[in-house]
């Protein structure tokens, strides 16, 4: 299987690299295009001689921010994980093993397009160690923004592919219980609305 993308300033199909294959669902990263304007995108099966192409799909014209949280399957649930522990933060309804954060812990958020990080990682590279954001962020929790103290950190997940990010904050003092929506905000673009964390 292959996908590929032709973009601004980029008029011959890229491969893109791919990190997950399911019944339903693909993984691949973006590479990165100069310019803005709409993405052109087409998946081949069995690629060469006898390779059959999807229908050509176009992608929202490109920018330079579009964050976006990872959440668990067949969920509202985010990505999420106790930084310590690495239990991941969900109802155990949803993920086997989970359990809801508390007020004061420090979990990891994990999601993509939040842009330039500093050292600058390739698409399809992987994040070997720290890479910050160049950006500045905002991380709001149950309605509370968090003081830039209690971002402890934000960039690439090390070790992952370079469009996975991640995020430790500590989750703030009397914070309800419940799924508490979260959002973070960069460049004046916010995270979709409607995912949570649960908190006890």
């Amino acid at each position: 299987m292959s996908v590929e993308v032709t973009g601004p300033g980029q008029a011959q199909p890229v491969q893109l690299p791919i990190a997950f294959v399911s019944f339903g669902q693909i993984n691949a990263q973006m590479p990165e295009f100069s310019g803005a304007g709409p993405v052109s995108l087409t998946i081949t099966l069995n690629p060469g001689s006898n390779g059959v192409n999807s229908a050509v799909a176009t992608l929202n014209s490109l920018q330079a921010y579009a964050p976006a949280f990872f959440v668990y399957p067949n969920s509202t649930s985010i990505a999420a994980e106790e930084a310590v522990t690495f239990t991941p933060v969900a109802n155990p309804s949803v993920v086997a093993g989970a359990a809801p954060a508390n007020p004061g812990d420090i979990v990891s958020l994990f999601g993509t397009g939040f842009g330039e990080t500093n050292p600058l990682v390739s698409a399809g590279q992987l994040a070997t160690g720290i890479a910050t954001l160049t950006s500045p962020i905002t991380v709001t929790i149950g309605g509370t923004a968090l003081a830039q103290s209690d971002i402890l950190y934000a960039g690439l997940s090390p070790g992952s592919i370079s469009g996975l990010y991640q995020f430790n904050v500590q989750i703030p003092a009397g914070t309800p219980s419940g799924d508490v929506p979260v959002t973070i905000a960069i460049g004046g673009v916010q995270t979709q609305s409607g995912v949570t964390i649960p908190i006890q």
